[in-house]
C-alpha cells in the first residue's frame, strides 16, 4: 500500500504538458495497457484499475520513468476551456470517432456506444487531438483555466483523500472478514466448512467408532451371556 500511496500523490515536475494522441510511441502504449496488458498483468500497474482514464494511464508511464516517452499528462483544469455547444470547435471529428468507434470500439475503451457528443469530446481532448480545445465543466467560465503549481496542489489532495479512502475500505473490508475467523457460524458451521462443535447431528457417512465406555458395556454384556450359557450346560 505504500507503494501505492507514492505513485497516487507522486507528481513529476514539468513546465509543459501533452496529452499524447493515440497514433503516438504513449498513445498506443496506453491503449495497449487499458486494453491488453493490464488485462493480463494488473499487478503491474501499481495504482490503476479497469476504470482508470485514459490521462491515469499516461500518468502511470510518465511517473515511471517516462516510459514509451509518455510526457506529463495536463492536469484537470490545467488548460482552458471551451464552452460545449453545437458550434464546438472540432465537432466534425467528434461525429468521425463516432463512426470509428462502431468499427473499431476497442480502439476507444474509455468510451461506449452510449457517450455523448460532449464525452467523446473530452476524450478526444485527453487523447491530444488536434483542435479539440478543453471542455468546460458545468460551472465553469469560458477560459478558465487553473496555473500548474496550484492544479498540482490540488491533484495531490485529491489524490490523498482518494487513497485514503481506499485504505479505509480494505481496512474494514479486511476487519468484516476476519471478524468471525476460525469461529462458527449462525447455520452451525465453523469458517472452514465444518461442522462446529455444538451440531452433533453432523456426519460424513462412515460408521462411528465406539467409545472406550461403549466397548466397556459390550464386554460386560458378553460376560453376562457367557455365565449364563455355562449354567444352562451345567
Amino acid at each position: 500500500w505504500f507503494r501505492f500511496s507514492l505513485l497516487a500523490v507522486t507528481l513529476r515536475v514539468s513546465l509543459q504538458c501533452a496529452n499524447m494522441p493515440g497514433n503516438s510511441q504513449c498513445g498506443r502504449a496506453v491503449i495497449n495497457a487499458m486494453t491488453h496488458d493490464f488485462v493480463l498483468h494488473p499487478d503491474q500497474f501499481i495504482g490503476l484499475s479497469v476504470k482508470s482514464s485514459y490521462t491515469e494511464f499516461q500518468a502511470y508511464f510518465h511517473n515511471a520513468g517516462e516510459m514509451h516517452n509518455c510526457p506529463r499528462p495536463c492536469l484537470e483544469m490545467e488548460q482552458a476551456c471551451v464552452p460545449w455547444t453545437p458550434n464546438f470547435p472540432g465537432i466534425g471529428s467528434v461525429h468521425d470517432i463516432r463512426y470509428q468507434m462502431a468499427q473499431h470500439p476497442n480502439w476507444w475503451p474509455e468510451l461506449s456506444s452510449k457517450s455523448s457528443d460532449k464525452e467523446i469530446a473530452k476524450a478526444l481532448y485527453t487523447r491530444g487531438a488536434k483542435g479539440i480545445p478543453r471542455v468546460c465543466e458545468d460551472d465553469e467560465a469560458p477560459g478558465h483555466h487553473i496555473d500548474y503549481e496550484e492544479a498540482a496542489s490540488e491533484q495531490t489532495e485529491s489524490d490523498i483523500k482518494a487513497v485514503q479512502e481506499l485504505l479505509d475500505r480494505q481496512k474494514s473490508h479486511g476487519t468484516d472478514d476476519g471478524s468471525n475467523e476460525g469461529g462458527a457460524g449462525d447455520d452451525g458451521f465453523a469458517a472452514d466448512g465444518g461442522s462446529s462443535a455444538e451440531d452433533g447431528a453432523w456426519s460424513d457417512g462412515s460408521e462411528d467408532e465406539a467409545s472406550p465406555a461403549d466397548e466397556k458395556e459390550v464386554s460386560s454384556g458378553e460376560t453376562e451371556e457367557s455365565k449364563e450359557a455355562s449354567e444352562e450346560e451345567a
